[in-house]
C-alpha cells in the first residue's frame, strides 16, 4: 500500500528474504548507526552478566537487532 516498513538486509536466496534492521524511516546507516548497536549489546552484556563469566556472544542476531548476525 505504498507504507514504510522497515529497511532490512535482502537475501533472495534465504528462506527469510529479508531481515529488517530498522523500522525508523529516518535512520543513517552509517559507522554510529552501526557502533551504537554493537555498544547497546556491550552494555547489556556487561549489565546481566556475572563477574564469574569468562566469554559470551557479543552479538546475538535479532536479539541485539543484528539480523542473521552471531558473533
Amino acid at each position: 500500500k505504498g507504507k514504510y516498513l522497515g529497511t532490512g538486509f535482502l537475501s533472495r536466496l534465504s528462506k527469510l528474504r529479508v531481515r529488517i534492521v530498522s523500522r525508523n524511516a529516518n535512520d543513517r546507516f552509517d559507522e554510529s548507526f552501526w557502533r551504537r548497536r554493537v555498544r547497546y549489546a556491550w552494555d547489556y552484556r556487561k549489565a546481566v552478566m556475572d563477574g564469574q563469566t569468562g566469554c559470551c556472544r557479543l552479538i546475538f542476531g535479532e536479539a541485539d537487532a543484528f539480523p542473521g548476525l552471531t558473533v
